[in-house]
């Protein structure tokens, strides 16, 4: 019986292809992320004084800054990100997701969460596109 079951895992071992080959030290369709510090400071700084400054209400801008930044500043297999969404855009879905939330006392978030996320990554393409 135990030998059996090592000769299916052996079995099911051949059924999966192998890890990718390694370029420079890394898995081939790696991603890496560049952004340091120095880079992130001002545009934070930007973005938090924006935010207070209009009371939250400039949020829609803010994420987009942010988004822009962090796609900048990350590569896939070497190519790197741009995020293209704009803050009025934004503005529309956010709108309508909290005053969606509010009235189903919250539920409307489970909802909301993967909604906003699935508009960040369809505004996300490589920069060479």
């Amino acid at each position: 019986m135990a030998r059996q079951r090592i000769e299916d895992e052996d079995e099911r071992d051949e059924d999966y292809e192998e890890a990718p080959k390694k370029k420079r030290g890394r898995r081939a369709g790696s991603f890496e992320f560049d952004g340091t510090a120095g880079d992130f400071l001002p545009v934070f700084l930007v973005a938090f004084l924006l935010y207070m400054f209009t009371f939250g209400l400039a949020f829609p801008w803010v994420l987009c800054m942010l988004k822009k930044w962090e796609s900048e500043h990350t590569l896939i297999s070497g190519r790197r990100l741009r995020f293209d969404g704009t803050g009025s855009a934004a503005l529309g879905l956010l709108l309508v997701s909290y005053i969606l939330i509010v009235i189903t006392f919250g539920i409307y978030s489970f909802w909301a969460v993967p909604k906003i996320q699935k508009w960040v990554v369809e505004n996300t393409e490589f920069d060479d596109e």
